[in-house]
């Protein structure tokens, strides 16, 4: 037959069954807080290259003196054009158009264009992957750099080296997944590395020259 349990038993054999759904419930957060959001995951495609390094020259030589060649800009050289919009600010700009200083000639089985400033990379532009395919409304460098490294010009948006982080993670636990090595921020500033709406872990890292390459790491001894 059924018995009644005396209320002291009842809470003494209960408190066991709480302990262990607290326990439970702690064990969980402590694998939630174990995971590590920059563990390295497999990529949907296999790949063929294992490094990338991404260098953007603030400041470099020109598209059109490199691998752009624009043979109507050469036929045009000297013409004036009045331009609606310059460095984002409206009304009526009359500019002439330049062409490039250096010559171009064709190379390998592709045919890529290359100036005459890289003549070796014109013997092993076959190997090379030359993109003639950005494009950028605005004019302004800040608006420029920013789309060129979020592909975003108007609203800030997660870096293409976040978006590498946030994918595949890193295999190396000892460093940051995305590095920004540079003695000075380009244009747009820290939004070039930014994560934005994705977690801040997988923000870019700024290194700098120096002796203090990583500024506020470390406390500053007094004087």
């Amino acid at each position: 037959s059924h018995q009644k349990k005396p209320r002291r038993e009842f809470l003494d054999r209960a408190s066991g069954g709480f302990g262990a759904v607290a326990l439970a419930g702690m064990f969980k957060e402590l694998q939630g807080s174990s995971m590590n959001p920059l563990e390295a995951r497999p990529s949907h495609h296999a790949p063929k290259a294992e490094r990338v390094i991404f260098l953007y020259s603030t400041g470099g030589v020109s598209h059109i003196d490199t691998f752009n060649h624009r043979p109507q800009l050469t036929k045009d050289h000297g013409k004036s054009i009045t331009a609606s919009r310059w460095l984002n600010k409206p009304g009526a700009f009359k500019r002439f158009l330049t062409k490039s200083r250096f010559s171009f000639k064709q190379y390998g089985q592709s045919g890529a264009w290359v100036s005459e400033l890289f003549p070796h990379l014109g013997s092993v532009i076959d190997d090379i992957c030359v993109l003639n395919a950005m494009h950028c409304e605005s004019d302004g460098h800040d608006k420029a750099t920013l789309a060129a490294h979020t592909g975003s010009a108007q609203f800030a948006r997660p870096s293409a080296g976040s978006w590498v982080s946030y994918g595949l993670g890193t295999e190396n636990q000892n460093l940051p997944s995305f590095m920004v090595l540079g003695p000075a921020a380009p244009y747009a500033g820290s939004q070039t590395w930014g994560s934005d709406f994705l977690p801040a872990c997988h923000q870019g890292t700024h290194l700098v020259p120096g002796k203090d390459p990583l500024p506020n790491i470390k406390p500053q001894n007094p004087n």
